[in-house]
């Protein structure tokens, strides 16, 4: 227990165990790149800086793009050709995509890639039904980042399949339910993966018509980015009075952002569906763009405080990350990472929790390398601040001689009453002994 308790509180901030294997499977392909040097050739900076000086008029961005050329090793041929091929007047946008990227995403990237996303994105803020502001523009339609699933050019096939269903919808709301009823009756949520592989594609989630919930959520992302219906997938990490957490989107009315919920489009535009019957289920809510995230919890539950304060031998601890704010979640206690916690200069952690039941989790090792772990129960009074300390001040170790004791004399039976005496024992490193009062 021990060890978990400080597996919990070391793990990555923000990052989350998905985020890390992304992160290795781009080392693996770093280095499959660099071994098939005749598909790949290695990085040309010369070429690349010709490139950015000619085809980038921005002089604030030719370094920024520079750069994402070089993260993208022997791929950056192929980026600087969907470039090239994209209108002038696409360009800055198209470069903005390209620095936001992750770099996994500069690995395969392709012209097609880029040219089916940023096409679209523009069709449908051109000649979509709906008005697509500036502002929402680039995080909300033009990236092809969703959640951690591939890098594919999926829009025009989404296009033209969701497009004409939705050419009689009053507003993007209806649009949006339209085509969360069409996908609800035709893919199937399924709880257990049938092979091992990253997240599934919203093309792959179209042709096997099975996909899990997350991968459902990003394929109704994807349909409603490609038609012009602004929206981004929201998730709480852990819930509070059930197990494990949930996946949603919110649709963007033109005014602010609704819920919808995918398996329930009927409840669309209610902040409270997933409080029903279950008053403290909301812990925090994570809604996210194609690069970036935002908390939304006080959309969805009443809201309260957590200002947590941490000691070492009674004095503050500045600058500390070992510590984490949990719920007790399906018989163990999950870390909300999501808090990104870390003490400020003074020792203290502010956040803003759904009303609730929380563990506050904190530890460190001593020079042995020997886990301690405290944890300290709180909850959260809406619109109240709750003020949670910890002191994790390590115990002190006594090393003292105990004189060796006497073996005890005995003579015991077996099962089927054999006698034993302790001189058949004096040697053993452990045994055991078993009282039977019948």
């Amino acid at each position: 227990q021990a060890e978990d308790g400080i597996r919990d509180v070391e793990r990555s901030r923000g990052l989350g165990y998905v985020y890390k294997r992304q992160l290795f499977t781009s080392f693996l392909l770093s280095v499959s790149l660099a071994a098939e040097s005749d598909d790949f050739p290695a990085f040309d900076s010369l070429a690349a800086q010709k490139f950015v000086e000619q085809y980038v008029a921005d002089s604030s961005l030719r370094e920024e793009l520079f750069t994402s050329l070089e993260d993208a090793m022997g791929n950056w041929e192929s980026i600087t050709i969907g470039l090239k091929q994209l209108p002038a007047k696409w360009r800055e946008d198209a470069i903005w995509l390209v620095n936001s990227a992750t770099h996994l995403d500069r690995l395969t990237l392709t012209p097609e890639i880029l040219t089916d996303h940023i096409t679209y994105a523009y069709r449908v803020k051109e000649e979509g039904l709906f008005v697509i502001p500036d502002s929402l523009f680039r995080p909300y339609i033009l990236p092809f980042r969703i959640s951690y699933e591939p890098v594919e050019a999926y829009r025009q096939t989404l296009y033209n399949l969701f497009s004409p269903m939705i050419q009689d919808c009053a507003n993007a709301s209806d649009a949006a339910i339209e085509v969360a009823s069409w996908v609800k009756d035709r893919i199937t949520i399924v709880d257990d993966r049938d092979f091992f592989g990253p997240m599934q594609t919203p093309l792959l989630t179209l042709k096997r018509k099975r996909a899990s919930e997350g991968e459902y959520v990003v394929f109704l992302v994807a349909a409603l980015r490609s038609i012009g219906v602004i929206s981004r997938r929201v998730y709480i990490p852990e819930l509070g009075e059930q197990e494990g957490g949930t996946i949603f989107l919110e649709v963007y009315n033109g005014d602010s952002w609704l819920p919808l919920y995918p398996l329930h489009p009927e409840s669309a535009g209610d902040y409270h569906f997933l409080e029903k019957n279950k008053p403290h289920n909301v812990t925090v809510v994570v809604a996210v763009s194609g690069f970036e995230e935002e908390m939304v919890t006080r959309n969805y539950t009443e809201v309260g405080w957590a200002n947590i304060k941490l000691y070492d031998d009674g004095e503050p601890l500045p600058e500390f990350g070992h510590f984490s704010v949990s719920v007790y979640n399906a018989g163990t206690l999950d870390p909300l990472d999501e808090l990104h916690t870390h003490t400020d200069s003074t020792g203290e952690f502010f956040c803003e929790l759904g009303d609730g039941n929380y563990i506050l989790v904190g530890g460190k090792r001593d020079e042995t390398g020997s886990p301690y772990v405290l944890t300290r129960p709180f909850y959260i009074t809406p619109g109240e601040t709750t003020e949670v300390t910890m002191d994790i001040t390590m115990p002190t170790y006594v090393e003292r001689d105990v004189p060796k004791g006497e073996f005890p004399s005995f003579l015991l039976p077996d099962t089927i009453d054999s006698l034993h005496s302790y001189s058949e024992f004096l040697d053993q490193p452990t045994f055991y002994i078993l009282y039977n009062d019948e």
